[in-house]
């Protein structure tokens, strides 16, 4: 048989796996780090790992403290990968263990988004009421290593919510949702 690699081409798509709601209700975030693969519900602060049958395999733990709304996740070239909620950033091994926390809230700072930019640091949005940074973190240690003001191109700083990132070739990619922009911004020149 013939492999298909256009996608375009496709007239049906077949159902290859389907994960219940019995099993994970309102799946928010995914993420492939190696041989299983992680989805976060954010209506339940679940995080469950699944093999590629769609079985459950185990709940991921983040302590006494759980997990608040989890959403946002990277796979990380190591074979691990980082989530975030809402009071935390954390690193989980393949196997569903978490390894550290990266970032936990406090105060009026709040974290969205995950990327990995090509150095193998792991980068978050940060904001405040006033201010909005792209924060590196050291994956293997939690420590921060730069900010990354983008304050200055956020035109309106009231109706703005940037929440997603993405990283490729030295640029940063966020969607503001509040303003309806996407920003690029370049990691050497901000």
């Amino acid at each position: 048989s013939e492999t298909l690699t256009d996608f375009t081409k496709v007239k049906i798509w077949k159902n290859v796996l389907m994960i219940p709601r019995s099993d994970i209700d309102n799946p928010m975030g995914l993420c492939v780090p190696t041989e299983n693969f992680f989805v976060a519900s954010k209506s339940d602060s679940r995080v469950l790992m699944f093999n590629f049958d769609g079985i459950v395999q185990k709940e991921v733990q983040n302590g006494r403290v759980g997990f608040n709304k989890p959403s946002d996740m990277v796979a990380l070239r190591n074979g691990t990968f980082a989530l975030r909620c809402n009071s935390s950033v954390v690193t989980i091994d393949s196997a569903g263990r978490k390894i550290s926390t990266i970032w936990e809230g406090n105060g009026g700072m709040k974290c969205y988004g995950l990327a990995q930019d090509d150095a193998g640091n792991l980068v978050c949005l940060h904001e405040t009421r006033d201010q909005t940074f792209l924060k590196k973190f050291d994956p293997a240690n939690g420590k921060q290593k730069e900010n990354i003001d983008i304050t200055d191109i956020i035109k309106d700083r009231r109706r703005s919510l940037c929440r997603f990132l993405t990283y490729k070739k030295g640029k940063f990619y966020i969607t503001d949702l509040g303003s309806d922009k996407i920003y690029v911004v370049d990691e050497k020149t901000g």
